[in-house]
């Protein structure tokens, strides 16, 4: 019986492993590398990727981004994405600097304005940078 059950199982069991549900014995399925923006973040996300691409970037970028940031396509475009990037633009920073600096550090559309984005620049101001 332990034959059937394939190799893994087979020796499984010889070493007194009774449990036939064992996860550790199952070889877990290889998963191909994701390249296109569909294959990332799904169908689901068109409109997010579409808004990354109207901030400058092209399809590879933006599915660049968003495998680095998946959580981005659960934050509102309306509420939580623009405000920060007008947030941005008050800083002086023109569309393909926040373009640039969205590529890099995605996480920075999901932090808060108020608590994390606004106090970072005051600390750089006080460096004097």
């Amino acid at each position: 019986a332990a034959a059937a059950l394939g190799p893994c199982w087979s020796w499984s069991l010889a070493l007194g492993n009774r449990r036939v549900a064992s996860a550790r014995a199952v070889p877990k399925p290889r998963v191909p590398r994701r390249s296109s923006v569909e294959d990332v973040v799904g169908a689901t996300a068109d409109a997010h990727v579409q808004w990354l691409k109207d901030l400058g970037m092209d399809d590879s970028q933006a599915a660049k981004t968003m495998k680095k940031c998946p959580k981005l396509t659960s934050r509102s475009i309306a509420n939580r994405l623009e405000p920060t990037v007008r947030w941005l633009k008050g800083l002086g920073l023109d569309g393909m600097q926040i373009a640039r600096a969205v590529r890099h550090a995605p996480q920075i559309l999901g932090n808060s304005i108020e608590n994390h984005l606004a106090a970072t620049v005051r600390w750089l101001k006080v460096l004097g940078l």
